[in-house]
């Protein structure tokens, strides 16, 4: 049967192909040429292709061969582990590279890294059920599995959005031989009554007397009668009915009782009107309720749900408003189902990929079926719903309706068991819900009616080929999910080497590896570390302190290593004083990284400019030479060189240490008296290691003078792999208080023009690959001037303070992720297309202008979502002249004049003005 119905499904996507104007498929055997495989990952959906046509060419884009299709189960090849747990690799796949698809054959199987089964009775409509067997035991990540029982219940997703607080119909539930205590799994709602059935009891008095107990507690004109279980979809057995046909219903009652499953349930329900045109009054503004009207709470959950209302504004406006709605359509007869497919995502809150609509008589059921697609903002215009705002606003309440319904189900789902869950590895990442905007007087109100689960995007397919310009759309987001999670799934258990804990800003680290999975060893100079205890096995060695001794260090760790049994798969910092160190681990580990030599070119910042000034300028002529970026340089280390350097170098210069980092010891010097004053300053100051921990004083105290350069200063976060960008984050810094260079201000992503971002990352690319840095995250600060980017440095390592926490925060892609799949040799896939969720805009605090802050308070305003806090010390430091800051406040806004003024008045009413200059000067080049 197999193999007939992959025959099938292989010509249906033939034709489906030669619609596109495709050409024909190419079959392969073991394909050794051609086109590249560029991830080991191998994302596997067991489904029909031409029903996931988008989930091909939305792949395609994400990776050569990363997504892949088996039309039927014995494609996919099932293997067990001693202990009992199984994995799955794939012996043959369809997939698409541009408008080619391949049809290949691999010798050997590919190992499957995400799964996602559309082979079981209710995906296939009762066709097959082949794909079950093979999620038995399964530990690789995938969608669904056992849990589409649940999420396909309609009974159950309706008392869990009622006590989530989201509208659903009021509903009596006749049950049938249910495993599932609804009363005890979903208490704390009255949204339904629940009648447990037994079969002697099953007779029409039965049904007839709590129907009618069910009628006088609504007064809706039409009740809904259907089944609710699993293999219950497309409308089947779907029936509407008046209030006063007692009669037929419970005829019904009796008919579908009759044919139900084991564990399904009938729902009576009350009818829920679409809104119509003749209700609807635009007006300049609407308010999100947070209860329904006593009108509508008569047929609907009075659970908290969200609700729209409309204002009517003064009786003179009504003659422009009506003008504004136009002429108004005949809708009073017609239905509207609102699907709004909504997905997991890495990190975040779920996020709703598509909204798509179908329209038919009232009279009957509303589905995918018997409904040509229409966008939401198309429907809207039918119904004569025309103010952008309004439509704005209804969809940011179906947006906050549909994440709430996808939390309630997390929320079950965590809950369980994992053998109720089909495993550990198994959960929901896709759902698509079924809303009716509602009414009554001028009350708006998204109602739920059913769940479905990830087997729910086919209307939204057909909707992007109509709208081709929106396609991928719909499964971008579940893409990206999967990608995610097979990374987490390739590197699980696998031992990560940490060299460096670092300090307590560092703290987030652990938490990403054991979300990974990985084993952390991790080797550190203080065998008292406050770390210690969070990582799998921590390694003193005090000696690793000095830098000058990098290599003969990296050979103790080595050898102790290799005493503990201990064999990484991998050597990460986080600690930039640990660069060159974990550079020469790594190579004498014949791990994967960069040499030492380059490390070193980029922790010695009149190295890195000397190798920009002299790299080779013609090896890419159509790239910009990396000599352009560099900037003057000269070593000062003694009184001698520091006479030579005044009369070469322009003044104003900037002081600063090779080695060093966080602004420490830099300086302006205006004068020649100045700059051997502050010379002999740095030079005592800065002696040891000891004195001042963490700035580069491990590698020695040189001392170099460098050009000054005009201009805005940004920090650019790339993901690199062997000499390839895989992501970029650019952010703007505000002006510091000269002559020192602490920084001050921030907000992401840049406000520069889109070419002078470009030129950005540019720069970024050409100077890490001049100094040999091909793969890793790294930070690298630069100078936009007038002349373009000029590098300030390049850290070799992910960049510090709030950067990670922000770009989780508005992109969705955690660099310390990215920079532990790096190291263990995992190619991190970011999307290309990732765009800002948002404005990020903060200031940093020191001791010396806002030490008075209380700490209390800024973690509760943190807490609470008003603010966001990364705090960088334990406690808040002493003051000194070379200061570095306590933490970060930052708020997050919808536009950076948004976040600008809302920083302001944040600044303000936390007295932070009080020592210092105003938050607005601080922000001026942020608008």
């Amino acid at each position: 049967m197999d193999t007939d119905l992959s025959k099938k499904r292989l010509a249906d996507l033939a034709l489906a192909l030669a619609d596109l104007a495709y050409p024909e498929m190419e079959l392969r055997e073991n394909p050794k040429t051609g086109v590249r495989f560029n991830s080991v990952s191998c994302i596997t959906y067991l489904t029909d292709p031409v029903y996931h046509l988008c989930v091909m060419i939305e792949g395609a884009k994400h990776g050569n061969g990363l997504v892949q299709i088996a039309p039927c189960p014995t494609w996919i090849e099932q293997r067990a582990a001693e202990d009992g747990s199984t994995t799955l690799f794939l012996k043959r796949g369809v997939w698409l590279f541009h408008e080619r698809c391949f049809v290949d054959t691999y010798d050997p199987p590919r190992r499957i890294t995400y799964f996602a089964n559309f082979c079981t009775f209710p995906s296939s409509g009762g066709l097959t059920n082949g794909g079950v067997q093979l999620e038995r035991g399964l530990v690789i990540p995938r969608s669904s599995s056992q849990l589409e029982a649940f999420v396909n219940n309609k009974l159950l997703t309706r008392l869990l959005l009622a006590r989530a607080g989201v509208a659903v119909p009021a509903t009596l539930a006749f049950t049938h031989k249910s495993a599932l205590n609804y009363e005890q799994s979903v208490g704390g709602t009255t949204v339904a009554q629940i009648v447990p059935v037994h079969e002697d009891a099953a007779c029409p008095e039965f049904f007839r007397k709590h129907l009618l107990q069910f009628l006088k507690t609504t007064k809706s004109q039409r009740i809904v009668i259907k089944p609710s279980g699993p293999m219950w979809m497309e409308s089947r057995l779907v029936t509407f009915h008046l209030r006063h046909e007692t009669d037929k219903m419970v005829a019904t009652l009796q008919d579908v009782y009759n044919q139900l499953y084991d564990g399904d349930s009938i729902l009576v329900e009350v009818f829920i009107t679409t809104a119509p045109t003749h209700h609807v009054f635009t007006a300049r503004e609407f308010k999100l309720q947070a209860a329904l009207s006593s009108q509508v709470a008569s047929t609907m959950a009075e659970d908290g749900a969200t609700v729209l209302v409309e204002e009517q504004e003064a009786v003179e406006e009504e003659k422009e408003i009506a003008t504004f709605v136009g002429e108004k359509n005949d809708v009073s007869e017609l239905s509207a189902r609102v699907r709004v497919v909504v997905m997991r995502v890495p990190r975040g809150a779920p996020v709703v990929s598509k909204i798509v609509c179908g329209i038919n008589r009232s009279s009957g059921p509303v589905n995918g079926d018997n409904t040509i697609p229409i966008s939401l903002d198309g429907m809207l215009d039918q119904w004569g719903m025309r103010s952008s705002k309004f439509k704005a606003t209804l969809v940011e309440a179906i947006h906050a309706e549909a994440r709430e319904t996808l939390n309630a189900i997390i929320a079950f789902e965590n809950g369980l068991e994992p053998d109720a869950r089909g495993g550990a590895s198994a959960q929901t990442d896709c759902i698509g819900i079924d809303f009716v905007i509602s009414t009554t007087d001028k009350v708006l109100l998204p109602v739920v009616i059913e769940v479905n689960d990830h087997d729910c995007t086919f209307q939204a397919q057909m909707l992007e080929f109509m709208l081709p310009e929106t396609m991928g759309e719909t499964v971008r987001p579940w893409i990206i999910n999967a990608v995610s999670r097979s990374q987490c799934y390739l590197v699980t258990n696998r031992t990560l080497l940490l060299i460096g804990a670092g300090g307590y800003s560092k703290r987030f680290v652990f938490d990403c590896a054991r979300t990974l999975g990985v084993r952390l060893v991790v080797v550190d100079s203080d065998v008292n570390h406050p770390f210690r205890e969070m990582c799998d096995l921590f390694v003193p060695m005090s000696e690793i302190i000095d830098h000058v001794n990098d290599k003969q260090n990296a050979e103790s760790i080595c050898a102790r290593l290799e005493q503990l049994g201990v064999k990484p798969d991998g050597v990460l910092t986080f600690w930039e004083d640990c660069g060159p160190l974990s550079a020469f681990v790594s190579q004498m580990l014949g791990l994967k990284g960069n040499s030492p030599e380059a490390q070193m070119r980029a922790k010695n910042k009149a190295v890195t400019q000397a190798t920009l000034r002299h790299a080779d300028t013609h090896e890419l002529p159509h790239r910009v030479p990396p000599h352009m970026f560099a900037v003057k340089q000269m070593v000062v280390d003694t009184e001698e060189q520091l006479e030579r350097a005044l009369e070469e170098m322009p003044l104003p210069a900037v002081l600063k240490l090779a080695h060093g980092s966080s602004a420490c010891g830099v300086l302006l010097v205006s004068t020649k008296k100045e700059a051997r004053k502050e010379w002999t300053l740095c030079k005592r100051s800065f002696t040891s290691e000891h004195v001042h921990p963490g700035i580069g004083l491990g590698f020695g105290n040189q001392m170099l003078l460098a050009e000054y350069v005009e201009g805005s200063e940004h920090d650019v976060d790339i993901v690199m792999t062997d000499g390839e960008l895989q992501a970029a984050f650019i952010s703007d810094n505000g002006p510091t208080r000269l002559p020192l260079f602490c920084e001050s201000s921030a907000t992401m992503p840049s406000t520069l023009h889109k070419d002078k971002q470009a030129a950005l990352v540019a720069c970024a690319i050409q100077c890490c690959r001049a100094l040999g840095l091909h793969t890793g995250v790294f930070n690298v600060e630069v100078k936009m001037t007038p002349l373009g980017p000029k590098l300030i440095e390049v850290n070799a390592r992910m960049g510090g303070f709030y950067l990670r926490d922000w770009i989780v925060r508005l992109y969705g892609v955690d660099i310390c992720q990215a920079a532990m799949l790096v190291a263990l040799d995992v190619s991190p896939m970011i999307p290309r297309t990732c765009e800002s969720r948002g404005v990020m805009m903060g200031r940093q605090i020191y001791s010396s202008s806002h030490g008075h802050v209380r700490l209390e308070q800024l973690a509760e305003l943190h807490q609470d979502g008003l603010i966001v806090l990364n705090q960088f010390e334990e406690r808040m430091p002493d003051v000194e002249k070379f200061e570095e800051p306590f933490a970060n406040l930052a708020v997050r806004a919808d536009s950076h004049a948004m976040a600008r003024a809302e920083l302001q008045m944040v600044w303000r009413s936390l007295r932070l003005e009080r020592n210092d200059l105003p938050c607005s000067w601080y922000t001026q080049n942020f608008e």
